[in-house]
């Protein structure tokens, strides 16, 4: 391949293309890890304690507004067997969030997967579900340096 750009005046990244490579080796044993796609179901007594201690739903209209970011806050983290009110590690979680621009699964439609980024870190979001009314986003930390907490 460098020999084949050299021959038409390119120069290969080889730095570059190992360090993306290395990014996406570490990006697939994460997702393979954290089970990309599955979500992570919250118990009925955990649903209850959610709806008694938020005071409401999760607004979901920006699902219509494309690319247009915007701010909202962590509501509830459930770590897969309790409400929790800080994560750190790059197990999954969910987080119910405030205002939620992801499509949840309903109606036969698949979730939106992507990001959401902030000062905690990068949140990889593999799955996205209506639990009473909240979104609850299934995912994990990108990076070993997230850490966030409701409020």
């Amino acid at each position: 391949t460098q020999l084949m750009a050299e021959e038409i005046g390119l120069v290969v990244d080889v730095d570059g293309f190992n360090k993306a490579e290395q990014e996406a080796k570490e990006e697939s044993k994460n997702a393979h890890k954290n089970q990309t796609g599955v979500a992570i179901a919250m118990d009925v007594d955990t649903t209850s304690t959610l709806l008694k201690t938020v005071v409401s739903a999760t607004y979901d209209s920006f699902k219509y507004t494309w690319f247009q970011d915007h701010e909202t806050k962590v509501k509830a983290i459930y770590n897969g067997s309790a409400l929790v009110e800080s994560f750190a590690t790059d197990d999954k979680v969910g987080l119910a969030l405030a205002s939620t621009s992801f499509y949840a699964e309903q109606g036969g439609q698949i979730f939106d997967t992507g990001l959401i980024e902030g000062s905690f870190g990068t949140f990889k979001v593999c799955n996205v579900q209506t639990v009473k009314g909240f979104v609850l986003h299934s995912g994990y930390f990108s990076s070993k340096t997230g850490k966030v907490s409701v409020g």
